[in-house]
Order: structure tokens, then C-alpha cells, then sequence
């Protein structure tokens, strides 16, 4: 006898760079703390993910903003 599939709906996975955020409470043109960009460093040294590295490249343009 096989067993009916589970009918619970499907969710969307939630990107990885807005996890981050959501788990960083780091909302969009602000600059990581220090020890945020410590950790993000030591992350891309390891194991880098694609929402690693966009969430340099957003702490990076938010930095470059502030110099102008």
C-alpha cells in the first residue's frame, strides 16, 4: 500500500542575500558593523556563498557612498 503525498503547500525558498539581512537585521544602503565585516570576511575566506559575496558588494557601495 503506498502512502498518499503530503499536501502541504510549497513555500519559496528565500534568497540567500535577504536571509542575511533578515538575520543581520542589515537593511538595504547600510554599512555592516565591524564585527559584521569581520565575520563576512572570515566567511569569504572559508566558504564563500553568492550572498556573501552581494552582501560585500552592497557594504562596499554603501562605504564608497559615504566618502562622496
Amino acid at each position: 500500500m503506498q502512502e498518499e503525498p503530503s499536501r502541504l503547500p510549497l513555500v519559496p525558498a528565500e534568497p540567500p542575500a535577504i536571509a542575511l539581512r533578515r538575520e543581520h537585521g542589515i537593511a538595504d544602503g547600510t554599512r555592516l558593523s565591524p564585527a559584521e565585516r569581520a565575520a563576512l570576511i572570515a566567511r569569504l575566506d572559508r566558504n564563500p556563498t553568492a550572498a556573501d559575496w552581494a552582501l560585500y558588494d552592497r557594504d562596499l557601495d554603501a562605504r564608497i557612498e559615504a566618502l562622496q
